[in-house]
């Protein structure tokens, strides 16, 4: 199967949409858009999620020395931010939508955040699947519902 015939299948499935945010070393933050957010252990002590990012990413590597990052699920009235962080943003654009808990940034409105610590990164072909420990999480207490991708459209 070519890469683009299995792109294309793919795009059929359903995914939620997440903000991962980061802050470098730097105090710069750093966000990307995922659609691969996933949960990898669900047990108290190790409550585990894991998702990909493309290998050197400006996220990836700010992670990867931050140990410490967020990840947003969004919710079905954010489409403009999940865009915003797929391209190319300023600071002051994020800034806006960004408060802190801890130093950590948090995307404000989101239906819920996972304050997590990395664990491990495995190299998969030109991406790095990233494994996670969630170490909090809130959520938004409202009848929101969220951000899915589908067919390369938000909905």
């Amino acid at each position: 199967m070519r890469d683009k015939e299995f792109r294309d299948l793919y795009s059929k499935v359903a995914s939620t949409v997440s903000i991962v945010c980061v802050r470098s070393s730097e105090r710069t933050l750093h966000a990307s858009t995922i659609s691969s957010l996933g949960s990898a252990s669900v047990e108290k002590e190790t409550q585990k999620v894991l998702f990909v990012l493309r290998s050197n990413s400006r996220t990836g590597r700010c992670i990867k020395n931050s140990k410490e990052f967020s990840i947003n699920v969004l919710t079905n009235t954010q489409s403009q931010l999940a865009i915003l962080f797929s391209e190319e943003f300023t600071q002051a654009e994020i800034e806006s939508h960004i408060s802190y808990k801890e130093e950590i940034p948090i995307l404000e409105g989101a239906l819920f955040t996972l304050i997590c610590t990395l664990d491990s990164i495995v190299e998969v072909d030109s991406n790095e699947m990233i494994i996670a420990k969630v170490e909090f999480a809130s959520y938004l207490e409202s009848s929101s519902k969220p951000l899915i991708y589908r067919n390369r459209e938000y909905s």
